[in-house]
């Protein structure tokens, strides 16, 4: 399944509707390909240069093969970091199997007027669902410009890591509760014994 993913990018990014526009591919890079992310892992981007400042309201385009019900990603920007799903996406976000969209940002933290200014990096990570392949991006950061695919270093599938903070899941929250719990407990008895 996975395989048909990485395989079926090409096509798609020609032909999606709405998702492709002059600037936002990476690949037009010849050094770089488009990277598929499993849930778990996340890529690195290296922005080396920017497009002029932005007149447009401070939004998100990334171009993607294979969103779909059960995919979720995060963007993460200096101290900025937004969550997508694709079942519960942020209001006004539109998408499809291969855009997402999202200009009802109203506050970027981390790329304002004093923030992100290249050369810098920036990471976006898979955090569920069967994975997607990345393909190119257009961020709007009003003062400090416009971050595009064009503007982007080295990216391919070697350079894709694991994420380094995982997602919370109900199971890690139990177990990180239940040591607390005994940890407080064996303190109460300590003390009472010693009393």
């Amino acid at each position: 399944m996975k395989i048909i993913k990485y395989l079926s990018i090409s096509a798609a990014l020609l032909f999606a509707a709405g998702g492709v526009q002059a600037g936002h591919l990476f690949t037009q890079a010849t050094t770089n390909s488009p990277i598929f992310l499993a849930a778990g892992t996340g890529v690195t981007v290296p922005q080396l240069t920017t497009e002029g400042s932005s007149t447009t309201s401070r939004g998100i385009n990334i171009n993607l093969a294979s969103w779909s019900a059960g995919d979720a990603l995060r963007v993460i920007i200096g101290s900025y970091s937004q969550l997508f799903s694709f079942d519960s996406p942020p209001a006004g976000t539109s998408q499809g199997s291969t855009f997402l969209n999202n200009f009802n940002l109203a506050s970027l933290p981390g790329i304002g007027s004093t923030g992100f200014a290249a050369p810098d990096s920036w990471r976006i990570e898979s955090v569920s669902g069967d994975g997607f392949t990345f393909t190119g991006y257009r961020i709007y950061t009003d003062a400090n410009g416009v971050l595009d695919g064009t503007g982007a270093g080295l990216l391919n599938q070697t350079v894709v890591t694991s994420n380094s903070v995982p997602e919370p899941t109900a199971f890690m929250l139990m177990i990180v509760g239940l040591l607390g719990f005994a940890i407080t407990r064996r303190k109460v008895k300590v003390r009472a014994l010693r009393a």
